[in-house]
């Protein structure tokens, strides 16, 4: 996965298609329309706080407060207390505010092209209304990699999920995963970032 996304970061990415994406190359046909014996992968990674809105969590009712070792974290507006309720973590805590996955299954082809496809399912799940997001999408097959890219990831609540076919040119192994770079605000300012669950699937 790391040359995946190495690959990914520096714009490899192919044409992007109204409900789906396409790749470039076209291919010889499958030998067989039977579907393939392994079954599809999937990865859930935890959603971690990075950072909070200090302006959103005013607006929602939260102070965001600094402690000892130089630490957000917030609390009721006008609170006394000085415990922290979610504090940002250290770049190697994980998963304090919910968890993102990625499903991607292989459903077989069809006789136009680009005529081979999956399904996906991607989203997440965290502890707060959301009030923004943007969830990015990578998939990879032999021709190349695509980007599917959902602005305003949010539907208000601490639940989102977008569920899509892809199109592709080519048979054979698939690969999809959540940009790292894919993020939520929680109602009270805090900035919570995908861990980049991935998935896998054989085209066929």
């Amino acid at each position: 996965m790391t040359k995946l996304r190495a690959l990914a970061t520096i714009g490899a990415v192919s044409a992007v298609l109204v409900g789906g994406i396409t790749t470039a190359a076209a291919a010889a046909a499958p030998t067989s329309s039977a579907p393939p014996q392994d079954s599809a992968v999937l990865v859930t990674q935890p959603m971690t706080v990075v950072r909070f809105d200090v302006a959103a969590a005013n607006a929602h009712g939260y102070d965001v407060r600094v402690d000892a070792q130089g630490r957000q974290y917030v609390v009721p507006a006008g609170a006394k207390t000085s415990a922290a309720i979610e504090a940002v973590p250290e770049n190697k805590v994980t998963g304090n505010c919910g968890s993102s996955w990625m499903y991607y299954n292989a459903i077989g082809h069809r006789a136009t092209k680009p005529k081979y496809m999956a399904n996906f399912n991607s989203g997440y799940q965290v502890t707060r209304p959301t009030i923004a997001g943007n969830w990015l999408m990578y998939f990879q097959d032999k021709a190349g990699i695509g980007l599917i890219t959902k602005l305003g990831a949010t539907h208000g609540t601490s639940y989102w999920n977008d569920q899509e076919t892809t199109y592709h040119s080519v048979t054979g192994a698939s690969e999809a995963w959540v940009s790292t770079d894919s993020w939520v605000e929680l109602n009270n300012g805090a900035i919570c970032t995908s861990g980049g669950p991935s998935a896998a699937t054989t085209l066929y």
